[in-house]
């Protein structure tokens, strides 16, 4: 059976922006998740694979206690984890611009070259409003923990507005900080859900990797072997397995975008304009 394309442009509540993101989700499931191996993945796999040796290299020293510079240790391990961000930029762009492209052809048969070809324009978009929303947010963690979580909020979907809209930086934040008034909360719970629903998929994923490792773990203790070896083990399981782990949070992207298609449309009613200009359209009537 052909589902149903579905409608972006539409003021929906709490609940139908979930089973709409879900809806989405399988809907263009195939092209989404060919984007995001073909593209993100090996790129999010690269930036692991670079921290993973890092933190290697500097784990004897810790594990035999005798660190040399503990602090720049840590501070080097932190820096080093910065790699992971290109292929978690690249799998926010894709994953918005996947729903972008879906919204202008109104149909799931799309192919991974669209979906990039939409999605490079907006990168540097998306990385000017993480870094401004990252620093928004400090600053409010600065004063209490409360104004950060206020502003983080406030100014979520500044990314998901600009990659639907014209991609401006600030005008998407600002459009944010405006969409969102009122609705702190409604816009709270749903990256909550969002959030927990995608940690709870990249939980189940994981079992099998938990359980080998466990298994290797018991092994290593019981033949007096346990050294610095299953730290290690950790290490490089946890290599291949965060990219994977990180992809799951295409849930949470999408479900913003979703949300920011309803805020919008609450606040600008651009669907139901572009409905009256179509019926006023003659061409259109035939």
């Amino acid at each position: 059976m052909i589902p149903q394309e579905i409608e972006l442009k539409k003021v929906r509540n709490f609940s139908e922006t979930l089973n709409t993101t879900l809806s989405l989700i399988r809907h263009l499931f195939k092209p989404l998740m060919l984007s995001q191996f073909a593209i993100a993945f090996p790129v999010l796999l690269i930036g692991s694979v670079i921290h993973t040796f890092f933190v290697l290299s500097m784990l004897d020293p810790i594990l035999l206690g005798n660190p040399e510079n503990i602090a720049g240790t840590v501070k080097a391990t932190l820096l080093s984890s910065l790699l992971t961000l290109p292929g978690v930029f690249l799998m926010w762009a894709l994953a918005m611009a996947a729903v972008k492209v879906y919204e202008q052809k109104q149909s799931a048969e799309i192919s991974v070259r669209e979906i990039w070809d939409e999605g490079k324009t907006k990168l540097l978009p998306f990385a000017g409003i993480w870094f401004l929303s990252l620093l928004i947010f400090i600053s409010g963690l600065f004063l209490l923990i409360i104004p950060g979580l206020f502003f983080g909020i406030r100014i979520v979907i500044g990314a998901p507005l600009a990659a639907i809209g014209d991609g401006s930086i600030w005008k998407s934040i600002e459009k944010s900080w405006d969409y969102t008034k009122g609705k702190w909360w409604t816009t709270f719970g749903l990256i909550l859900v969002l959030y927990l629903l995608s940690a709870l998929i990249g939980f189940v994923a994981g079992i099998p990797v938990v359980i080998l490792t466990m298994v290797q773990g018991i092994t290593q203790i019981q033949t007096g072997a346990i050294g610095t070896d299953f730290p290690k083990l950790i290490l490089y399981v946890s290599m291949f397995f965060n990219p994977l782990l990180t992809l799951t949070y295409v849930i949470t992207i999408i479900g913003l975008t979703v949300h920011a298609y309803s805020l919008q449309e609450e606040q600008e009613a651009t669907g139901l304009q572009e409905k009256i200009a179509a019926i006023s359209d003659p061409e259109s009537n035939g």
